[in-house]
Parts: structure tokens; sequence; C-alpha cells
């Protein structure tokens, strides 16, 4: 059973729809693509029929958070932790939460803090950030939920989010946590600004930040739809990020340590989704550049590592979606197939950690889900080896 997928499927895209063009990639068999790149497509085991796993992160150690559950019940976040440094072979386990039975996983720094939402036993949302113990972020002044969505490895962490007052009115929030045990501290910024000045502070949404404390995102724009924004480490000044001719909308999903981002652009009605990049420094009037796809209509950009790889997917010719690796040489970027698990129907990948040395080159970590035909989500894997020039 299909649940809300955050924004991955923006404007009634259907990228869980079958692809028949190529065959079913098995679990955990390596396979050798154009580009002397070994994959290993993984199912991490998290659920199993009746149920729904999506993860949401990864760290360098391969320690991947998200949620899970079956198919009429409350989700649960969880920690799929591998037995060895970036292995595929691990264990997982449920987080607690506030006593309302549900939760979500959705980000992890190196120092395996994790961070996401849960119930209360009033079924009201409350950011956390789960340590061993799971800290409860609050609920800005005035507002009436939080959601955190991403932590930092800077001392002290930041974790950036959004509170809710109503559907209709959600603001971004950085988050400041300092300490352990009894000396732990938890501050909250102000809410950040806007574009169009304080009417539309209630119309942002921030989905990650960096070492630096640079938050991306994005924000209504007052002529409408939403903007990709960032918001400067420090002042956290906003700035609206260019999109692509005929592009209306679009998002910011992830920035590595030097300031590039990625994201994706869109009509505001119909059309297709475009995955893009932001180079450093990028300015109001400073272009993205369109990242190459898989032959279909839509793309989307979800993580970057600081190596200037790019997780997401992209739909093929016939309309489903697949996980894809974007790499950069020579300042262009290629497209790989990541493949799906066996008996899937289509598979995306939502983040990634930084590549390690491996036996004749290195290898990068990534996860997402594949989707059966019957709407399940399997939380997936994938290890990709490639070759030193």
């Amino acid at each position: 059973m299909r649940r809300a997928v955050l924004l991955l499927c923006l404007g009634g895209l259907a990228c869980g729809a079958p692809d028949t063009t190529s065959p079913e990639h098995p679990s955990e068999l390596a396979r050798k693509p154009a580009g002397a790149s070994a994959i290993t497509v993984i199912d991490l085991g998290l659920s199993r029929g009746g149920e729904d796993s999506q993860p949401w992160a990864i760290n360098d150690a391969g320690t991947v958070v998200g949620e899970r559950g079956a198919w009429y019940a409350p989700y649960r976040a969880f920690r799929w932790v591998p037995n060895a440094e970036q292995g595929t072979v691990g264990a997982a386990l449920d987080l607690p939460d506030f006593g309302g039975g549900s939760g979500r996983a959705l980000g992890i720094n190196n120092a395996e803090q994790i961070v996401g939402y849960s119930s209360t036993a009033g079924q009201s949302q409350r950011a956390f950030l789960y340590d061993g113990t799971i800290h409860d972020l609050g609920v800005p002044s005035g507002w009436s939920a939080s959601y955190a969505h991403a932590v930092n490895d800077a001392q002290p962490r930041l974790v950036i989010g959004a509170a809710e007052q109503s559907p209709f009115a959600r603001a971004a929030f950085v988050w400041t946590v300092a300490g352990a045990g009894p000396e732990y501290t938890i501050s909250v910024s102000d809410p950040l600004p806007g574009l169009g000045g304080s009417q539309n502070v209630h119309s942002t949404e921030a989905w990650a930040v960096n070492e630096f404390g640079t938050v991306v995102g994005g924000a209504a724009h007052p002529a409408g739809g939403q903007r990709p924004v960032r918001w400067s480490a420090g002042s956290l000044e906003v700035t609206e990020l260019a999109l692509l001719p005929g592009q209306l909308g679009g998002f910011v999903y992830g920035v590595d340590a030097g300031g590039s981002m990625v994201g994706v652009g869109f009509p505001v009605s119909g059309g297709c989704l475009v995955a893009l990049v932001w180079p450093a420094g990028s300015t109001s009037s400073t272009a993205p550049m369109a990242l190459p796809g898989l032959g279909g209509c839509a793309s989307e950009a979800r993580a970057i590592n600081d190596a200037g790889d790019i997780a997401g997917w992209a739909t093929t010719r016939r309309g489903g979606s697949r996980a894809v690796l974007w790499t950069l040489d020579n300042g262009d970027y290629t497209v790989m197939d990541l493949g799906r698990l066996k008996g899937a129907v289509s598979s995306l990948a939502t983040a990634l950690n930084e590549p390690v040395a491996s036996p004749g080159g290195t290898s990068v970590e990534l996860t997402g889900w594949s989707t059966t035909g019957a709407q399940a989500f399997r939380g997936t894997l994938w290890k990709v080896s490639r070759s030193t020039p």
C-alpha cells in the first residue's frame, strides 16, 4: 500500500509505474554496466508481505534510517546497522516514540544521531533527535507541530526542519543542539525568512544542511508556486535560485560541503520534473544545469555528496522510475541506472554517502526503495564499485 512519498512524485507523476523495457535485477547480484562500474542491489529485509519500508538517509558508516510498517498500521522509525562499516548485511531496530505509536526517521549524521518526527499520545507530531535516547526538540512558540528533516556533523549540531500551524502554514526552522546527558541543550531559531516579505514566512520548508550551516529548501513565491531557495550560513539570509526557461517552480533537496546544490524544477501545472544542479555560489541569476535522464520524461535529484555524486531517480522511455547515480567527470554528468530488486517494477534513490577506497578503485552506497507490482515498498541498498581510471 503506497504511503505519501513527501515530494518525490510531484505533479501527479506515476513514478512507481512498471517499466517493461529491461529485465529484473536480482537482489544481491552484482552486474557490470558501461563505465567499468559494478552495482550490487541488496534487499535490506526491512519489510515483508503487507508491509512497506522507505529508507530516507544513510551515513558514511552505512547506517540507514527511515520508516516501515504494515499497510494498515502506524509506521515506525527504524535504524538499520551493517555488521561491518559499509557492509551489506545488518540488522534493523525500531526507534522509540513519544507515546503515539508512530514515527519517521529522515536524517542521520556520522555521529549516529538520528532526526525525524514522532507522534505523541495525543497524536500531535514532534521533532526528535535520537542518540540512544529520544530527545524532544520541541515546538516553536505559537506553532502546533514540528518536523526534523536533517542533521549535520558540526559542533554544535544543526537540525533543520519545519513547524506547522495548519496544513497550509508551515515554516522552516533551525534547531541548535549541544552537549549530551545532563548538559544537553536545545535552542530554536525564528522562522527562516521567506520570499516577498513577512507575509510568506509561513510558506517555507528546509530539506538539507551542510557542515557550515548552509540550509536549502523551498519557499512560496508572491506570484504563486514554490521556488528553490538557499539560506546563507550564519545570517540565514534567503536567496531565490534560478530555474531553467519554462520552469515555474522547484525545490532544493541537497547541498554539499562546498555549496553545490541539487533538486528539481517543474512547471506549475502538468509537464515533467527535471533534476537540477546549482553550482556553489549560485545567485538568483545563475542558471542551473539539467542532469541527463534515462530517456523518459522526468527525473529528480535528492542528495549530493562531497565528491559530487548525486542520488535520485529518472523515468525510462516507458515511464517507470529507476534509481540513478549521477557522476561528475571532466565537468559533465553521466547517469547510471542502478536497477531494482527482483520482483520489483520500479525503484528510486533518496540518499548516498561518501565514496571510500575499495580494491581497484572506490565504492559508494545509495539507499531508497524498490516498488513491487503490488505497490509495496522494499528498502534497498545499492553498492556501486568504480574502477580507478
